[in-house]
Formats: C-alpha cells, structure tokens, sequence
C-alpha cells in the first residue's frame, strides 16, 4: 500500500513539472485553482486535461476541457465582430478536486 502510494505521488509530481516546471510547484495548495492561480488556460489547458487523464487513467463521465478552461484568445476581427466568443463561467478545478479525482479515477 505505500509503495503504491509512493508511486502515485511520484508520478503526481512528475505531471506537475511537466505542465508547471519544477520552480514552481513548491508553493502550491489544494485550494489553487489550475486556470486562475496557475494560468494554465486555452490549448494548454486543454493539454492539461488530456495528460491528466491518460496519465491518471481518469474516466472523464462527459467532462472535457472546454468545462475547465477558456479557449486562447482570438484577436482575428471577424471572429471579435461576429461570433460568439467564450467567455463563459467554466467550472472550477483546484489541485485538491485533482487529488480527489486521482482517488475516485472519474471526474
């Protein structure tokens, strides 16, 4: 049981620094929230998402990124003149809820 919870953590931290660097995963708490603390947000964030659940082996029950980030910004003028750009809500997600859902491997 704690070799495998070794090994969890180890592969934890190893997804971090690859999407956060190893300087800056020193400081985190379970309350960071990955888009607005940590700034990971359009294909990033999507990337984020994507490794998450491969490396974790999470059912992701109709979750995607999209629920989780905003897309990159457009600066095209069409797409700023006449499509509907997101700027939605999206749902929160913190590096706790990411520890819970390691545990339950679904969202």
């Amino acid at each position: 049981m704690k070799l495998t919870r070794n090994i969890m953590h180890n592969k934890w931290i190893n997804f971090l620094e690859r999407h956060l660097g190893k300087h800056e995963i020193a400081g985190l708490s379970d309350e960071m929230e990955i888009e607005g603390d940590l700034g990971i947000s359009g294909e990033d964030g999507y990337e984020f998402f994507e490794d998450f659940c491969t490396t974790f082996n999470i059912e992701t029950n109709g979750s995607k990124a999209d629920d989780f980030f905003h897309p990159e910004p457009s600066f095209d003028i069409f797409n700023l003149l006449f499509l509907k750009r997101d700027v939605d809500q999206k749902k929160k997600l913190t590096i706790g809820m990411l520890k819970s859902i390691i545990a339950q491997r679904s969202f």
